[in-house]
C-alpha cells in the first residue's frame, strides 16, 4: 500500500510539473498553406498557444490586454495570432496606441545591431528590427515595421488590415513577418533568434519587455514534420508526446489502485480489472464503489443484527 501512495502521488507531482511546464509552448513549424492571414483564427485549431497570457494580463478602462498569443514558422515568414480584450473597435484612442510589440536580433549576437538606443525605457542591445501593432485614432490595427536605424523609428513598411500579412476580425488579429523584413534566414537545421515580446496597451511604466531566445526547427519543415495544413487529416508530426506518457502514467495508477482497493471493499478483481478499459473502466469501477452496495457492509451489517438479537437476549 505504502508503494501505491508513493507512485500515486510521484504522479501527480509529475502530471503537474508536465502541464506547468507546457504553460508556454514551443512556436510550431506549419505546413505552407496552413495559415490564412484574415483574421479569422480557426487555422491556429489544434496548435497550443505560445503565450495563454501576453504580459500583464490587466488593463484600465481605454486599454486593451493581449490574450491567446499564438506564434508559428514557416520556411520563410513568422506567422503570429492574439486575442485582443476588448475588441479595438470598442476603443477610441486620443492618439496612436502601442497595443504589442516584437523586437528581433536576427542574429543573436549583442554586438551587431542597436547599441544604446531605447524603446520607452528598455535598451534592446543587439537588436536590429521591430515590429508594433498600434491601434490608430480612427480605430484601425495597423502593423508597422521599424530598423535600429534613428532610434528604431526608421520606419520600413506599413501593413493594414486586409494585406496579406495582418488581417483582423473582431477581437482576433493574425499578421506575417517574412524572414526579409528582419534580416533572418532560414537554414535545414535548428536556429536561434532572440525576440523581445512587450505589451503596452495595457501598462503605464512601458518596461514589461519579456526576453525569450526562440528556437526553430527548419530540420522539421524540410522533412514534412510540420503541423497538419488544412487540407489534411493529422499532423504530420504525430509521435508521443508528454501528454501522451502523463495518460499512460494516470491509466496505470489507476488500475493499480483498482486492484488494491476491490479486495478490502469485499469485491472481487474482476471488477478492478476493468480500469484496463481506458476512461469508461474507470467511470464504471467508480459508479461501482459510489452506488453499489460492498460485501463487507453486508457482512457488516450482518453482525450488527447478531449483535441486537444477543443484546435483545440478555
Amino acid at each position: 500500500m505504502d508503494a501505491i501512495k508513493r507512485l500515486f502521488i510521484l504522479t501527480v507531482v509529475f502530471s503537474v510539473f508536465c502541464f506547468s511546464a507546457q504553460a508556454d509552448s514551443p512556436p510550431e513549424p506549419l505546413a505552407p498553406d496552413r495559415i490564412k492571414i484574415d483574421g479569422d483564427g480557426g487555422d491556429w485549431s489544434g496548435i497550443d498557444p505560445f503565450m495563454s497570457e501576453f504580459g500583464l494580463g490587466k488593463k484600465e478602462d481605454g486599454q486593451i490586454d493581449v490574450k491567446n498569443f499564438h506564434m508559428g514558422f514557416s520556411q520563410d515568414a513568422f506567422f503570429f495570432k492574439a486575442v485582443l480584450d476588448p475588441a479595438p473597435t470598442s476603443i477610441s484612442p486620443s492618439e496612436d496606441l502601442s497595443v504589442l510589440q516584437l523586437i528581433f536580433d536576427s542574429d543573436s549576437n549583442e554586438v551587431t545591431g542597436n547599441i544604446g538606443s531605447k524603446i520607452y525605457k528598455v535598451v534592446p542591445k543587439g537588436f536590429e528590427t521591430r515590429f508594433e501593432l498600434v491601434l490608430t485614432r480612427d480605430k484601425q490595427l495597423v502593423g508597422r515595421m521599424y530598423s535600429s536605424d534613428d532610434s528604431f523609428n526608421k520606419l520600413i513598411t506599413e501593413w493594414k488590415s486586409g494585406s496579406e500579412n495582418l488581417g483582423v476580425s473582431g477581437s482576433t488579429v493574425e499578421f506575417k513577418i517574412p524572414y526579409s523584413m528582419i534580416n533572418f534566414k532560414s537554414s535545414q537545421g535548428a536556429e536561434s533568434i532572440r525576440i523581445l515580446f512587450a505589451e503596452f496597451a495595457n501598462m503605464t511604466s512601458k518596461e514589461g519587455y519579456s526576453k525569450q531566445i526562440i528556437k526553430l526547427d527548419f530540420g522539421a519543415i524540410k522533412k514534412g514534420k510540420t503541423v497538419a495544413s488544412k487540407n489534411e487529416a493529422a499532423s504530420s508530426e504525430g509521435g508521443f508526446s508528454i501528454f501522451h506518457l502523463i495518460f499512460l502514467t494516470i491509466w496505470i495508477v489507476s488500475i493499480l489502485c483498482g486492484f488494491a482497493i476491490a479486495p478490502k471493499a469485499g469485491l472481487s478483481n474482476g471488477l478492478a480489472a476493468v480500469n484496463l478499459v481506458p476512461f469508461l473502466g474507470q467511470l464504471i469501477f467508480l459508479f461501482v464503489l459510489a452506488f453499489g452496495q460492498w460485501p463487507l457492509h453486508k457482512d457488516y451489517q450482518k453482525l450488527e443484527d447478531r449483535l441486537r438479537e444477543f443484546d435483545e437476549e440478555i
